[in-house]
C-alpha cells in the first residue's frame, strides 16, 4: 500500500477519459462499443498519448493503477475489495512477507528538480494545487479544500510554520516524499 494505491478515483475513469481523447466517446455508448473503437487505435499512438494526465511535468494523478475488479469480475478478482477492507477484515491469503523501505527513497521524487525540468519554488509557490497533487496523486479538477489543509498541514511538519521549499531544503522535501510515497503505506499496513 502506497500513496500510489489511492482508490478514490477508478481506473475506470482514466480509461474512459483516455478512450475519449481518441474519439471512442463513452458518453451513451456501450462499453463493448468502446473497446471495439479502442482496438483500432496503435499502440504506438496510444504511447504518444500516455502523459494527457499530467498537470505537472512527471507528475499527476496514477492512472495506470491496479484496479479493483471485485466490481467487474464475480469469479476469482484480484482485488474483491480496497487493498484497506481486504487487511481490515483479514480477507487474504496470509504468506510469509518481507516489507521494507531503503533510506532516502524520497529522492526519487527529486529527479525532475536536479536535472533543472521544472523549477522547485515554482512547487512553493503553487503549493495549494501542486501539493495534492505531488501528495495524494490528486488530479487537479478532483482536489478538495480538505486536500489543500491536509497539504498545507504536511508541508508545515517538514518545513516548519515558516519554512519555504527551495533548493536549500531539498532534504525535507525528499523527507517528506519518502514518507508519502513509500513508508506511509508500510506503516498504514503494519497497523
Amino acid at each position: 500500500m502506497s500513496s500510489f494505491l489511492h482508490w478514490d478515483k477508478r481506473p475506470g475513469l482514466y480509461g474512459l477519459r483516455f478512450a475519449e481523447s481518441f474519439g471512442c466517446n463513452p458518453n451513451g455508448t456501450h462499453l463493448g462499443d468502446v473497446l471495439e473503437c479502442m482496438k483500432n487505435v496503435s499502440t504506438a499512438e496510444m504511447v504518444s498519448r500516455a502523459e494527457i494526465f499530467l498537470h505537472y511535468p512527471w507528475t499527476g494523478p496514477i492512472v495506470w493503477k491496479p484496479c479493483m475488479d471485485g466490481r467487474y469480475l464475480t469469479k476469482d478478482p484480484l482485488f474483491p475489495a480496497e487493498p484497506r477492507t481486504l487487511l481490515e477484515t483479514g480477507d487474504y491469503h496470509k504468506v510469509p512477507l518481507i516489507i521494507g523501505a531503503n533510506s532516502n527513497e524520497g529522492v526519487f521524487n527529486l529527479i525532475g528538480y536536479l536535472a533543472n525540468l521544472c523549477n522547485i519554488s515554482d512547487v512553493e509557490e503553487r503549493w495549494d494545487s501542486l501539493g495534492p497533487l505531488i501528495l495524494f496523486h490528486r488530479s487537479l479538477d478532483e482536489t478538495m479544500p480538505e486536500d489543500v489543509k491536509l497539504a498545507r498541514s504536511i508541508k508545515r511538519y517538514y518545513f516548519g510554520s515558516e519554512g519555504k521549499i527551495s533548493v536549500d531544503t531539498m532534504g525535507n522535501f525528499m523527507r517528506m516524499m519518502g514518507d508519502s510515497t513509500f513508508y506511509g503505506g508500510i506503516e498504514l499496513f503494519l497497523q
